[in-house]
């Protein structure tokens, strides 16, 4: 009797070409196969799928192959987790092996198997989820191997059970992360390696209404800086740091509280700096400084970079002595902060700069400075400065200049003698605004500075260009620094939708709160308002 050929019914294996007759189960007949296939613990393939019958095909994803569905289990008394697999992966034959989860994952939000992220510190059994991906691990939880634990009054040796009481200690142990328990740490911190310093109980923003938010302090109880970052202490090129939800002080009051030096990049996230005689944060080194959500107060200065660049984003800087923010030979990127109190509020020196969504309020003297610098500012206020709002300037001799291009600024109030803005009337200085407001300025003229559609109050005639005026812009309430447009601004739909003779790069989407720009709300040819914001309704 001929042999059957694939896919033909059999009971036994002898009937088969191949000698392989797969049945599914404990059934008595089955179909020849192109192979062995199922039987013992292959539960999770056969050789009777639709469409693929006589050929032995893996069985799709799901499908159960033990009691019921997968289950994975957290257990808080060992701090693991594990997956009992009762289902089939679709890419192999057996049911799948139970085990254990990577050290230090918990199971997914379903307990049905083992996590494969994380987006909070709460989802991990160390307290620490990268969410930074400062180790190539990003959204992945930490294990305890690579996690050191420091307490308040702690005695063990660096555990999540049995945590350090200083912080050094941990840094010492070159750990990839440290986590911070709430508290007051009276230590001055030194970086040894390629670390993440994390204190994941603390509020996601450093400063709310004026306080600083975090519960960890360290503060330095000598006239050293409470943190420093040494790049040529950290081994390997990678010389990186991240610091989350901690503020750094000094009890002698000297020294600054954060110094970055030997182009080391310093991530300070949701971080806190004040009350030390010298600078708040001061980076020195030629790699980036990153600093977001973040806020510095009562300092020498505030942020003091030279060279490398400086990322600036929803930060506050508030009543330092000198400068709020100083940079030099550097690049700054600055986003959706608040400089207000100090003497200058930012001071700008030979670099490259980026600006919007920014207050410059209430600085005692100029709001912002900019020497032999490139700059764009956009969607910024500027008011209520002792001085020039905006300074656009060279120190002369072989200097570089400055080239300023102002888009959609408010600039108002501001009570130097002069004119709110103020650029050197020489070669290499251009300072140009356009769709902006120039308002209550004291003086009679604006020196070196080009408008274009844009509403400038002044003693004399109004600067020649296309589109100004001299209209009352009619802001909400500025005397409670309110410089928002009412209904009946003749700001309101009437600046230039292409940026006048500067163009389209300072043209943004949004306005200095974030609100969609190019709104229209009257019956003019234009759509984009003048100023630093942008009315929403008629």
């Amino acid at each position: 009797m001929p042999k059957k050929d694939n896919g033909m019914s059999c009971t036994a294996n002898g009937e088969c070409k191949t000698d392989a007759c797969a049945k599914e189960g404990t059934a008595t007949s089955g179909v020849c196969c192109d192979r062995a296939c199922g039987g013992g613990a292959n539960v999770c393939e056969s050789c009777a799928l639709s469409g693929k019958v006589g050929t032995c095909s893996f069985k799709s994803a799901g499908t159960v192959c033990g009691p019921g569905a997968d289950v994975c289990t957290d257990n808080a008394t060992t701090r693991s987790s594990a997956t009992l697999r009762q289902q089939c992966s679709g890419t192999a034959a057996t049911c799948g092996a139970s085990g254990a989860c990577p050290a230090g994952t918990k199971c997914n939000a379903a307990k049905t198997a083992c996590a494969t992220s994380c987006s909070a510190h709460s989802e991990c059994w160390e307290g620490i989820c990268d969410l930074w991906d400062i180790h190539n691990a990003q959204n992945k939880c930490a294990s305890p191997a690579d996690t050191c634990h420091v307490s308040p009054g702690g005695s063990g040796n660096g555990t999540f059970g049995s945590p350090f009481g200083i912080i050094q200690n941990c840094l010492a142990a070159n750990k990839k992360y440290v986590r911070v328990s709430d508290g007051t740490y009276n230590e001055s911190l030194s970086v040894k390696n390629k670390v993440a310093l994390i204190a994941p109980q603390s509020p996601a923003e450093a400063m709310v209404t004026g306080s600083f938010t975090s519960n960890v302090i360290i503060q330095s109880p000598s006239a050293s800086d409470a943190l420093t970052v040494d790049g040529s202490k950290i081994a390997g090129s990678d010389k990186r740091a991240l610091v989350y939800g901690m503020r750094f002080t000094s009890t002698s009051g000297s020294g600054s509280a954060i110094y970055v030096t030997q182009a080391a990049r310093v991530d300070l996230l949701s971080v806190g700096a004040h009350d030390v005689a010298g600078t708040c944060i001061f980076s020195d080194a030629s790699a980036a400084l990153i600093v977001a959500s973040s806020g510095t107060s009562r300092c020498g200065t505030g942020i003091l970079k030279v060279g490398g660049s400086l990322d600036l984003r929803a930060s506050y800087v508030f009543d330092h002595q000198t400068q709020g923010i100083s940079v030099g030979n550097a690049s700054l990127t600055m986003r959706s902060t608040i400089v207000g109190g100090n003497n200058v509020g930012v001071a700008i020196s030979e670099s490259t700069v980026d600006i919007d969504r920014v207050y410059v309020l209430q600085n005692n003297d100029r709001g912002i400075e900019i020497a032999d610098s490139t700059a764009k500012v956009t969607n910024t206020v500027v008011a209520s400065n002792g001085s020039w709002g905006i300074v656009v300037a060279t120190v002369g001799g072989t200097a570089p200049g400055s080239s300023a291009d102002f888009g959609n600024v408010t600039v108002a109030h501001n009570n130097g003698a002069a004119a709110d803005v103020y650029c050197d009337p020489v070669s290499n200085v251009t300072g140009r605004f356009v769709n902006s407001i120039i308002w209550d300025d004291t003086g009679t003229g604006f020196s070196g500075c080009s408008f274009e559609y844009s509403t400038i109050k002044t003693d004399s005639s109004t600067p020649t260009g296309p589109g100004n005026n001299s209209l009352d812009p009619q802001f909400t309430f500025p005397s409670v620094l309110d410089y928002t447009l009412t209904s009946a601004s003749p700001c309101v739909d009437t600046g230039s939708d292409t940026g006048g003779s500067i163009g389209t790069s300072v043209i943004t989407a949004t306005d200095v709160k974030g609100n969609n720009r190019k709104v229209k709300v009257g019956s003019t040819s234009s759509t984009i308002d003048r100023g630093a914001f942008e009315r929403q309704t008629p």
